[in-house]
């Protein structure tokens, strides 16, 4: 049995996967892992290569998406203080204006 044939087999080890970002980064990381725990005596050295291939590019993906959460989080932090401002502003305003017309 080569990696061709066992990959397919492992596809529903993936299943709890929430969203194609998960599936395209996670699915080769855990057919690989599953390739090494149940199938270490059956991979040749063409199979460790394919593997090796498959983890080497999953690399710089997981970092460039780590990078990208933090971005996101960080906009996410100054969108939520910019309306948080907006609010005791337009707050002020409207007690201002109640003020003005005589509206308690």
């Amino acid at each position: 049995m080569t990696i061709t044939n066992i990959v397919p087999e492992l596809y529903h080890h993936c299943q709890f996967f929430t969203s194609k970002i998960d599936f395209d980064i996670y699915y080769p990381i855990a057919t690989c892992v599953s390739l090494g725990i149940y199938y270490s005596s059956m991979l040749t050295n063409e199979d460790v290569r394919k593997i090796k291939g498959l983890l080497q590019p999953l690399e710089g993906k997981i970092d460039k998406l780590g990078e990208q959460i933090t971005d996101l989080r960080l906009e996410t932090k100054a969108i939520h203080k910019i309306i948080e401002t907006q609010g005791a502003e337009f707050e002020k305003r409207i007690v201002n204006l109640e003020d003005q017309v005589g509206i308690n």
